[in-house]
Order: C-alpha cells, then structure tokens, then sequence
C-alpha cells in the first residue's frame, strides 16, 4: 500500500532540487577550511521562506547579524538542521558523483563540471544561497555554528 504523505515527502526533500542552490553556495563561498561542514546550513537557512526572501532582497550593508536581528528567522534552527541532515548528505552525494564539488584538501571547491545544473530550485534559492556564502565567507565555522545556535551536528 503506498502513502501518499511519504511520496508527497520525497517529491519536496529530493537531493537533486537542490543540487543548484549547493553548487552556487560552494561557488560564491570559494576555497575554505572545513567547507564541508557548512554545507549543512545551507538548506535549513535558505528554504524556510522568510530566510530565502530576506536573503535574495539583502542590501549590500545587511550581514549575518542583520538576520539574526530577527528571531523568527532562525527559530529551531539546530532541528532543521538535523530535519535537512540526509538531504544535504544526497545534495552533497549527487554533486560529487557529478564532479561539481570536489574536495582538496579540508575544503570542498568546485570541479570541472561538463554540463550546467539542471535549475530546478525553489524561488530566490540560488541567490539567497549566494548571499549567505557571501556572510559565511569571512568568519570561520565554529564561530558561524555559534553564532546561529547550532551546537552539534
């Protein structure tokens, strides 16, 4: 008997929605320490709406801080992340399987991909996903975790 509920599920949570909002994070954050590791925000952040709209519409004066003016915007974000946690594992999977991402090093960085990515991301994803690389670029990762509340993995 099937469940339309869990097809319904995997319809919205599949890896290659979001292989484009990723890939475009990765491509704007540039070669960084330990970059794997923020690939697990970047779903959480970027598809609750309210995040996705503020970060496509940001000025170039508005930073992390700006958005974590607002708490709405990061409530239970340590639960979206474990909520994204095996998607960002198939996102991740998908774009190395593609040679999009590869890892040198301790950083991931973009590969030498043939064929562009198939654009298929929700509304302002990409750009959103952009903008937050932009705010990532500069901090290291365990001052962006603690930033935005998220003690574990």
């Amino acid at each position: 008997m099937s469940d339309p509920l869990h097809h319904m599920y995997v319809l919205h949570t599949n890896p290659f929605l979001f292989a484009t909002t990723v890939h475009a994070f990765y491509e704007r954050l540039g070669e960084k320490e330990k970059s794997i590791l923020l690939a697990y925000l970047v779903l959480p952040i970027v598809l609750d709406k309210r995040n996705r709209l503020f970060l496509a519409r940001a000025k170039s004066t508005s930073s992390l801080r700006t958005m974590l003016g607002d708490p709405k915007k990061m409530r239970a974000l340590p639960a979206r992340v474990e909520q994204f946690r095996e998607v960002t594992n198939g996102t991740l999977r998908y774009l190395f399987s593609l040679n999009a991402l590869c890892m040198k090093e301790d950083s991931v960085v973009l590969g030498g991909i043939e064929e562009p990515l198939p654009d298929v991301a929700p509304e302002n994803a990409v750009a959103a996903a952009k903008k937050l690389a932009e705010w990532f670029q500069p901090l290291d990762i365990p001052t962006i975790y603690r930033t935005l509340g998220v003690l574990q993995l």
